[in-house]
C-alpha cells in the first residue's frame, strides 16, 4: 500500500542540518488520506500523544516486516547515570586545542561505541536491540506543526516510522559533480539519540509534556551530556562507489526525492556523516561544547563500517577574529586526509561543516545593503556552532547570517560575508545567551540544542500557547517579533 502526503520543510541547521517531514497519528496503521478534514483529525489524534513514536505513517508488513522505531523516553534520574568522562582526562583538565582535538575524539568514540557501533553497523539489529543501550529520544518529534498555514493547505511533518529519521535539506548535485557522483538529486535524512547524562534534561524539562520547565535555564545540559546524529543520503553505494564502497545503511518510509505524487515508500539510505557532540566546559570553556563530525571512508582498512568512519574534524569555538580565507582558525582542528569530497563542504572561512549540513548556501542570494540585482552563488556562509548557536524558544533568527528571520530557509538575502553583521553569528558565548539578545526576554536560549528548540516549538503550537493565560507562568509570545 502507498500512501500520499503533502510535505513541508523546516531545515534543522548545522551539524544537525535537519528537516521534518510528514506526520499524523501514533500507532495507527490507517493510512492519512488527502482528504483535509481527515488529515486535520489525524494531526489532533498525534498531537495527543507527545511521546508518539512515528508520524502515523507506517508500511504495512508487506512492504516493510522488520522492527520499526520505538522512542525511549524511560529517562533516567542522576543515580542511575554514568558521570565518569574518559575524554576529559585525557586532556588532563586543559583545554583542548588544534593539537589534542583527535586524541580527544578517539577517546569519545570509543565512549559511544557500544551503542552507536550497532546502528552503524547493523541497521536492523539496532531497531531490535536499541533498549540495551542508553539511547534516548525527546517528546513532541513525531509532530511538526506549521505556523501560519491555512486549515485547507494541511502541510506537517515528522519522525518516520522504520528508523525515527528526520528529514533534511535537499543537496545540489553540482556540489559533489567533481568528485565522480552522477548528477541526481539527493537529500538527507538523519538520526539523533541522546545519552544517559543528556537525558537528564530531558528528564527535567518535559517531566510533564504538556508543561515543560523550560524557563530558568532548565534547558541547559549538563556536563558530559553527548547527542549523536547519524545521517545517510539517497546516493548507492554503485552510484558513488569511490566514496561509499562498502558502506552500510538504513531504511526510511518517505515519498522518494522529487517525487510529485508524494507518495510514502521503503527507501534505503547509505549511512555518510556521524557527529557526536558533547558538553564539555573544561575543554570548551567559551561555548561549553565541543562538536565534531565523522565521515565515511571507502579507503578505509577499518574492520567495520563503525572504523571506517574517519574524523573529518573539530570544532570548539568559532574562530571570532577569523573573517577571510587567509586566516588561521584556532578553534577548529580539520582532518586533512579525511575524504576529499569533503573539502567542497567546509563551512565560513573552512570551518567544521560536514557534507549534509548545507554550510555553503547555493543561491542566488543578494548582499544586505547591496545593489538587489547583484547576487552571490556557493557562499560558505554556516559552520556547526554558529548555526547551532542559534537554537531558541520562540526567537526568529535566521540560521545563516541574514537580516531575513527563520521563516525563510536558506535566506534569499544575507550580509556581506565577513563583516560586521555577518560576525554577529560568530561570537563565543555559552548555551544561556541567545543569539540576538535584541529579541527581548521572552525568547530562550536551550544549549546549542535544535532538537529541544523544535519540541518545544511543536508543543507550543499543539497546546495552544497563545490562548493561555500567561499570569500562570512566564510563557514567552509565539507571535512573530517585528
Amino acid at each position: 500500500m502507498k500512501r500520499k502526503m503533502k510535505k513541508s520543510t523546516i531545515i534543522f541547521g548545522g551539524a544537525i542540518t535537519l528537516a521534518f517531514s510528514i506526520t499524523s497519528c501514533g500507532d495507527s496503521t490507517e493510512p492519512v488520506k488527502s482528504d483535509n478534514k481527515l488529515a486535520i483529525n489525524a494531526i489532533t489524534e498525534l498531537n495527543g500523544k507527545p511521546y508518539a513514536d512515528n508520524n502515523g505513517e507506517i508500511p504495512t508488513k508487506e512492504e516493510y516486516s522488520d522492527t520499526l522505531y520505538h522512542i525511549k523516553h524511560d529517562f533516567p534520574d542522576s543515580a542511575s547515570v554514568d558521570w565518569s568522562t574518559p575524554w576529559t582526562t585525557y586532556l588532563d583538565g586543559k583545554e583542548i586545542n588544534k593539537q589534542t582535538a583527535e586524541g580527544y575524539m578517539e577517546v569519545l568514540k570509543e565512549r559511544v561505541r557500544p551503542g552507536m557501533s550497532v546502528l552503524l553497523n547493523d541497521a536492523k539489529k539496532w531497531n531490535k536491540t536499541r533498549n540495551d543501550y542508553n539511547w534516548y529520544g525527546s517528546p513532541w518529534m513525531a509532530q511538526n506543526v506549521p505556523v501560519n498555514v491555512p486549515s485547507d493547505q494541511v502541510n506537517y511533518s515528522g519522525r518516520e516510522a522504520i528508523s525515527g529519521s528526520y528529514t533534511g535539506q535537499i543537496i545540489d548535485s553540482a556540489v559533489f559533480a567533481a568528485y565522480g557522483l552522477i548528477k541526481k538529486p539527493i537529500q538527507n535524512h538523519a538520526l539523533v539519540y541522546y545519552n544517559d547524562v543528556a537525558a537528564l534534561t530531558l528528564a527535567t524539562v518535559w517531566k510533564d509534556p504538556w508543561h515543560p520547565n523550560y524557563l530558568n535555564n532548565n534547558t541547559q545540559l549538563k556536563e558530559g551530556a553527548i547527542v549523536v546524529k547519524a545521517a545517510g543520503i539517497t546516493v548507492s553505494e554503485a552510484e558513488w562507489p569511490e566514496y561509499l564502497k562498502g558502506c552500510s545503511t538504513f531504511d526510511i518510509f518517505r515519498p522518494m526525492i522529487h517525487d510529485t505524487t508524494n507518495t510514502n515508500v521503503v527507501q534505503n539510505l547509505s549511512y555518510i556523516q556521524f557527529d557526536i557532540i558533547v558538553k564539555d566546559s573544561i575543554a570548551s570553556p567559551e561555548t561549553g561544547w565541543v562538536f565534531s563530525t565523522y565521515i565515511y571512508d571507502a579507503s578505509s582498512n577499518g574492520t567495520t563500517v563503525y572504523d571506517r568512519f574517519t574524523l573529518l574534524g573539530v570544532m570548539w569555538g568559532l574562530d571570532p577574529e577569523v573573517n577571510t580565507p587567509e586566516q588561521e582558525l584556532k578553534e577548529n582542528y580539520i582532518n586533512k586526509d579525511a575524504p576529499a569530497f569533503t573539502a567542497a563542504t567546509l563551512g565560513f572561512c573552512g570551518r567544521l561543516a560536514g557534507p549534509i549540513d548545507i554550510a555553503n548556501l547555493v543561491g542566488p542570494q543578494t548582499i544586505s545593503g547591496g545593489d538587489p540585482t547583484d547576487t552571490v552563488t556557493y557562499t560558505p556562509a554556516s559552520s556547526c556552532l554558529s548555526c547551532h548557536g542559534t537554537a531558541a524558544f520562540n526567537s526568529h533568527v535566521n540560521f545563516y547570517p541574514s537580516p531575513i528571520s527563520i521563516d525563510e530557509i536558506p535566506p534569499s538575502k544575507i550580509y556581506s560575508p565577513g563583516n560586521k553583521e555577518w560576525m554577529e553569528w560568530y561570537v563565543n558565548k555559552p548555551g544561556t545567551e541567545t543569539q540576538d539578545k535584541r529579541q527581548g526576554k521572552n525568547v530562550v536560549a536551550v544549549d546549542y540544542d535544535f532538537v529541544m528548540m523544535f519540541a518545544l516549538g511543536n508543543w507550543a503550537e499543539i497546546t495552544g500557547l497563545e490562548n493561555r493565560s500567561k499570569k500562570l507562568r512566564n510563557y514567552p509570545s509565539h507571535k512573530k517579533t517585528k
